[in-house]
């Protein structure tokens, strides 16, 4: 049931403001209000995937407000359409927090601490009805004796990184790969990790599978929280990237010819990555995590709980750098908390975060902020 809770948050836009030149491109960066909605929500959002005109997010959270200032009941999962704002009537139900989700075609997929989704025993994870919200019970059987944290999704498959160490009853050491519609175990498919895996991110011609966690080894050989597999077999990559320092990776983003990387530990760290051999490109330091990374249009947006660079530049949470550079932007919307979530929709040019914050550049802005770029 909806209850009145607040007054309507709108929407947090890029518009048109200080010009700023990426790679010949002019690019308009003011924090501004809009007249277009955005739901905030009661509790921090973990994870944003976006799938045509919707944006679903999962969290912790147990309601939603929408654009009348209700507050929507909503157990740690719902949707947004993109075009309007509105919240949809999208509203499976899981019983602990969500902290990764994944979309193909009609269908949504969710990880995370659940044991119960739909009301029945799932054991975190879920396959979820993209149109209608409903858990599908009947045909997907796929669970893990313990929290699933990131999931990839191509080509009839669904990838699977956590904390487990077993799927479906079998031994899986952190990944796994299982059928997209039944949940079934691919028995071929074994690499291990012998520390938890946090993210999961396909190239973008899904040959390669980053896996990013706090690691030492992925099948018994030497790889520092950060790898690739070969997507089709589970093999380590054995081309790309060996030695990337010992800092727990939250985030990866692919996008040809580099790959982004969010870190944490003493210090966070966003960098990026040659995408065909590894080779590093740059990196930006920070006095706390790098949590999430997005990319869109000649730009990296990264997230997380890093306040002071360590050139003494101050960005609270958010900052955006030239993709081919590093070269730190003068976009600075300074969120209050911490920043867990960014994804990009290259659609309708919009990023989206999600976290424990409840102000961006000191305006309303609970759980769930869109950012959209106008180009001048």
């Amino acid at each position: 049931m909806a209850k009145s809770r607040q007054a309507y948050l709108p929407v947090v836009v890029l518009v048109v403001g200080m010009l700023l030149a990426f790679s010949g491109v002019a690019w308009a960066a003011t924090l501004s209000n809009s007249s277009d909605p955005v739901p905030q929500t009661n509790g921090r959002v973990n994870t944003i995937a976006v799938s045509g005109d919707t944006v679903y997010i999962g969290g912790s959270f147990t309601e939603v407000i929408t654009q009348n200032g209700l507050a929507v009941a909503r157990s740690r999962l719902a949707a947004i359409n993109a075009n309007t704002g509105k919240l949809k009537d999208w509203a499976p139900q899981v019983n602990r927090p969500v902290s990764a989700l994944a979309v193909n075609g009609g269908r949504v997929y969710a990880g995370g601490v659940f044991t119960r989704a739909g009301g029945k025993r799932h054991n975190y994870v879920a396959l979820i009805d993209a149109a209608t919200g409903e858990v599908d019970h009947n045909t997907f059987d796929a669970g893990t004796d313990l929290p699933v944290r990131a999931l990839a999704a191509s080509g009839g498959f669904l990838y699977l990184g956590g904390e487990f160490g077993t799927v479906n009853g079998e031994l899986r050491s952190r990944l796994a790969r299982v059928d997209g519609i039944t949940g079934e175990l691919d028995s071929n498919w074994t690499p291990a990790a012998d520390g938890p895996v946090r993210t999961l991110e396909l190239s973008p011609d899904s040959v390669r599978l980053y896996a990013g966690g706090e690691f030492t080894t992925i099948s018994g050989k030497t790889r520092q929280n950060l790898a690739a597999l070969v997507a089709s077999t589970g093999d380590l990559d054995t081309s790309w990237l060996r030695d990337y320092p010992g800092r727990p990776v939250y985030d990866v983003q692919a996008s040809d010819p580099r790959v982004y990387v969010a870190g944490g530990g003493t210090g966070g760290e966003a960098a990026a990555f040659d995408a065909s051999t590894g080779a590093p490109l740059w990196n930006l330091k920070g006095d706390g995590d790098f949590q999430a990374v997005a990319y869109l249009d000649g730009q990296v947006y990264f997230g997380g709980h890093f306040r002071v660079l360590d050139d003494g530049t101050r960005r609270k949470r958010l900052l955006a750098v030239a993709a081919n550079t590093g070269a730190l932007s003068e976009w600075n919307p300074k969120a209050d908390r911490g920043v867990w979530a960014l994804e990009e929709d290259a659609l309708n040019t919009r990023t989206y975060a999600g976290g424990d914050f409840t102000k961006i550049s000191g305006q309303p802005r609970e759980g769930f902020a869109q950012f959209s770029v106008a180009l001048p």
